[in-house]
């Protein structure tokens, strides 16, 4: 189990539980005849694996895909990403919609080990010290993974968000992945923490390096909870999907509010599940990426490693 985006996909497990639970009533058909014990052949065809031990035959049906139904308490109040995360952020729509973006980093349960997403390597780095009061880190992010309509997830995604974030002032659970320097709307300076006298920490830059390298830039040295734990595991948004949506309602008069209300439709997935279609009062469906990079790779946590594959 891996999670991100904090609080919300923790909720989750609870669903996962019962998914895994269906998912063990779902095994393939075994049939024996015969019995002897000599030699050994094994021929597989397509989905069927036939086994042969001298004069039994074992074959063994691989499991179909299936769809699994669970019920939910409330229903959706969006299928709107933007809005999920500040003022529709409700468990309900965590359940549709979490898995449908990506992030730098993941966490990796039970262990709780830091673990790669789309960057190129689990470790996030420290950021350094710039010599004026600014401290940067710069992240290489993998170059095999897309949004689920095929194209490429770069680090322009990455800047995207989060400058939508800080243009529009997003709230929410966008705050706690993309936490800005604050500004003092009368004088136009950073607001400063009464305590220290210091700037209150905030990103001051997130840029594309290039296609798949970002760099961070923090008023002060971040600490863990911030690094990388802040923007590390903080959704990322399709550039492509969402620019034109995220420029007409910059022309608005209250362009947050104008990007919450707006229809999810043109958005694609980045994750392990695709938002498929939803009928407000009576069910809401995700499908499985086939596209998704991370399918397959097996992954252990905690003590006792535990493995499984990603899917």
């Amino acid at each position: 189990m891996r999670t991100k985006f904090g609080w919300r996909l923790l909720a989750l497990l609870a669903v996962l539980a019962f998914v895994f639970a269906a998912c063990t009533q779902e095994e393939g058909e075994t049939t024996t005849t015969a019995a002897s014990t000599t030699s050994e052949a094994t021929t597989t065809t397509g989905g069927e694996t036939t086994t042969t031990t001298g004069a039994e035959t074992t074959t063994t049906v691989a499991p179909a895909g299936f769809t699994y139904r669970t019920g939910i308490f409330q229903d959706l109040t969006t299928d709107n990403y933007w809005a999920f995360m500040d003022p529709q952020s409700t468990v309900w729509n965590a359940y549709v919609l979490s898995a449908t973006k990506p992030a730098l980093f993941a966490i990796n349960q039970p262990g709780i080990e830091l673990d790669y997403d789309l960057a190129a390597s689990p470790d996030p780095g420290v950021a350094s010290d710039n010599g004026d009061g600014t401290f940067s880190v710069t992240v290489p992010m993998r170059q095999d993974a897309t949004w689920s309509d095929g194209t490429p997830i770069t680090a322009s995604d990455v800047v995207f968000t989060a400058e939508t974030v800080r243009d529009f002032g997003l709230g929410g659970n966008w705050v706690s992945s993309f936490q800005w320097e604050q500004i003092d709307e009368a004088t136009g300076e950073p607001v400063v923490d009464p305590a220290t006298g210091a700037p209150v920490l905030g990103l001051t830059a997130v840029e594309a390096v290039d296609d798949y390298t970002v760099k961070f830039t923090w008023n002060g040295q971040p600490g863990l909870a911030v690094w990388p734990h802040g923007p590390g595991l903080g959704p990322i948004m399709p550039r492509h999907a969402w620019e034109a949506v995220v420029e007409e309602a910059r022309a608005s008069e209250d362009p947050a509010e104008v990007l919450y209300g707006s229809s999810g439709s043109v958005d694609v997935s980045g994750g392990p599940l695709v938002f498929g279609s939803w009928e407000p009062g009576a069910f809401a469906q995700s499908l499985a990426n086939t596209t998704y990079y991370d399918i397959g790779r097996e992954i252990t946590s905690g003590a006792s490693p535990i493995p499984w594959a990603r899917s």
